[in-house]
């Protein structure tokens, strides 16, 4: 065997070896560990924003929860202040129909009385128009009220001798447009009162429910932003 085969070959696979080990091994593990860690970057950086995400979620569900939550005060502090308002205005009502006509001096109804009763309905209008987009609320609510207390005038007026004006008459005859069986001058002149009343009465209860019915169907202006957003 020549020099080179019995100390050269041997010399040059213990250099490799060397190299290989000494070298790229350890540039190989370091490559490796350097991968995993940006691996696992990158792991960290997907569950963070996984828990983004989930905490985004919970937010937008809070926040529909207390919309919600809100929407129902809202209505339901409307429907009982509606509720409230038909009932002293019914009781009003069914008390001045008892009367014979033309038989008082002066209203039943005190003046603190009418006063609490405006301002209630205010409020209530004033509710509405802030919390309900729906016109239609709006103009049914209105034409409600309005009447509910043209009903009010026109059977205090019946008790004590005076009348609706011409155009609040026209007023309250379109309102109740083909909905009474009753003659409109009879009732001016105060014949037939307590049936008059009857129907009135029955068709104001039907409307009232169909406004309370039209409110808690209805999304407040607070539940609309929500669902746009």
């Amino acid at each position: 065997m020549s020099f080179e085969e019995n100390f050269l070959y041997p010399f040059y696979l213990i250099l490799v070896g060397g190299l290989v080990s000494g070298v790229l091994i350890p540039s190989y593990n370091e490559l490796v560990k350097r991968r995993q860690n940006e691996l696992e970057e990158v792991r960290r950086q997907k569950n963070s924003e996984l828990e983004e995400i989930k905490r985004q979620k919970q937010v937008d569900i809070d926040r529909k929860r207390e919309d919600h939550r809100n929407e129902l005060e809202v209505k339901t502090s409307i429907v009982q202040k509606i509720a409230k308002l038909y009932a002293i205005a019914s009781y009003q009502i069914y008390e001045l129909s008892k009367h014979t006509p033309n038989s008082l001096k002066e209203s039943p109804i005190s003046e603190k009385d009418n006063m609490e009763w405006f301002l209630e309905r205010e409020v209530i209008s004033a509710l509405i128009n802030a919390h309900f987009r729906n016109s239609e609320i709006i103009r049914n609510w209105f034409g409600y009220s309005h009447n509910l207390d043209l009903m009010r005038a026109m059977f205090e007026g019946l008790a004590i001798g005076t009348k609706l004006s011409p155009m609040d008459l026209e007023v309250v005859k379109e309102y109740f447009k083909n909905e009474v069986t009753f003659d409109w001058d009879e009732l001016s002149k105060g014949e037939n009162v307590i049936d008059s009343y009857n129907e009135l009465i029955q068709i104001l209860s039907n409307r009232n429910f169909e406004i309370i019915n039209q409110i808690l169907d209805e999304n407040t202006n607070t539940q609309n932003n929500t669902n746009e957003s």
